[in-house]
């Protein structure tokens, strides 16, 4: 066992110095065997270009290792805080100090690593950016899927043809999740009448409301401010209602990611992302529309509750790591009023839920396969998906993208008081 770690530890270190690209070095294989039949068949021609061949390489590659001499004179950061959303570009930045690079020559950034879409599929990726200003590295990301993120990357120097490389760097790890797609965000808050939820538009009644008022806090609202009060005082005031104050109120939302066991396809991950997309751009505009309005997001295996949008911040990550479950690990309990559940096509336990809940009105979103007879049936909602459409950000997916689902769980819902329904078609495609 020892043995092998040696030898792989003096492979990485082999690697970690090779001169040569992957074009580089089919151009010294050739330059090799154009100098060996140079010499049998005594071609001057033959001998000279290879000659010529192997001086270029030996020539671009001692100046690239010139070039990185003295790596602790060289100072990187690799700024991966912006949020990262599915189905979306975003630009990375490295920012790079004390870097001195030739004519000819380029700053070349390698990542490559894994996107875990699911429990057990993913993608590969191996990609390569350039930039001529060292001193602010940009590259654009893009993931068509959400998820967990596992990769690395390391700084080389390259010359403009690709033939050699001088690495000086080690590899940057990084772990990062890439949050559901905000998808429909352009829609309008739907309208929501709970019990004791006020409308949106409300009613002023100068013998029930009563204000008080304080100095401008972070967070209050600027229709809430007294400009007339502010300019006699020389500082913002507020006026706070008490009857606004006591009018906040808790949505209940269920994220149904249940789905029986077995490998998952193409179909049903890409179910799972757009429902993701479609809760979260839900809650989004439910708290941009209704302030007041506070969620309880409610999971297979946790809950979270939805004040800020910190809050919502942090949802994102977590539904990018949330992948099916076929056990169930919670108990419902009877919620009085409006409930909001988001679900796919392959949840096994939705009847179940909606039994539970037989005295709420339940507002139902859920996700459809795409089919010629529910495209004719009504108006609806659509979300067409091609996995590899983006060539330029072109990935390496497992066998999980030529799995389809044959057949969908058919929803058969109980009766109940109460229920709206609402679907988006999504269509899945590999391109």
């Amino acid at each position: 066992m020892q043995t092998r770690n040696t030898f792989v530890q003096i492979l990485q270190r082999m690697l970690y110095y090779y001169p040569l690209t992957l074009t580089g070095s089919i151009l010294f294989v050739f330059a090799l065997l154009l100098l060996y039949d140079a010499l049998l068949s005594l071609n001057p021609f033959s001998f000279i270009l290879a000659i010529f061949a192997l001086t270029v390489l030996f020539v671009l590659g001692i100046l690239n290792r010139i070039q990185v001499l003295h790596p602790q004179e060289m100072t990187y950061e690799w700024d991966s805080a912006e949020a990262l959303y599915a189905g979306k570009e975003y630009h990375q930045r490295i920012y790079c100090e004390g870097f001195r690079i030739l004519p000819f020559f380029r700053l070349h950034f390698l990542l490559s690593g894994r996107l875990f879409v699911a429990e057990k599929e993913s993608f590969l990726f191996i990609r390569e950016f350039s930039s001529p200003e060292p001193e602010r590295f940009e590259f654009p990301l893009y993931f068509p899927l959400c998820g967990s993120l596992k990769t690395s990357g390391f700084l080389c120097i390259k010359d403009i043809f690709g033939l050699t490389r001088a690495r000086f760097t080690p590899a940057i790890p990084r772990t990062l999740t890439i949050r559901p797609p905000v998808i429909l965000h352009e829609e309008q808050a739907p309208a929501v009448t709970m019990d004791g939820m006020e409308d949106t538009a409300r009613k002023k009644d100068t013998n029930e409301e009563r204000y008080y008022q304080r100095e401008y806090m972070a967070g209050d609202k600027l229709r809430d401010i007294n400009w007339k009060v502010s300019g006699r005082l020389s500082t913002l005031i507020t006026k706070v209602s008490h009857i606004t104050q006591e009018k906040t109120r808790l949505l209940t939302i269920f994220f149904q990611n249940y789905r029986k066991p077995g490998p998952e396809s193409l179909d049903s991950i890409v179910h799972l992302n757009v429902v993701k997309g479609w809760m979260l751009s839900f809650i989004k505009v439910m708290k941009e529309a209704y302030p007041d309005y506070n969620f309880e997001v409610i999971t297979n295996q946790d809950k979270f509750t939805i004040e800020t949008p910190d809050d919502i911040d942090h949802l994102g990550l977590v539904l990018g790591t949330i992948h099916y479950h076929s056990l169930v690990n919670n108990t419902y309990i009877p919620h009085p009023g409006e409930v909001f559940i988001f679900t796919t096509p392959f949840d096994t336990q939705l009847s179940r839920l909606i039994s539970g809940l037989d005295q709420s009105r339940i507002h139902l979103f859920r996700s459809i396969h795409s089919t010629p007879s529910a495209h004719s049936a009504k108006k609806q909602k659509q979300a067409t998906f091609s996995l590899l459409k983006p060539l330029p950000h072109f990935s390496f997916p497992g066998w999980w993208v030529l799995r389809r689902e044959k057949e969908l769980y058919q929803h058969r819902l109980p009766n109940v008081n109460s229920i709206n329904i609402e679907e988006i078609l999504v269509d899945a495609k590999l391109l």
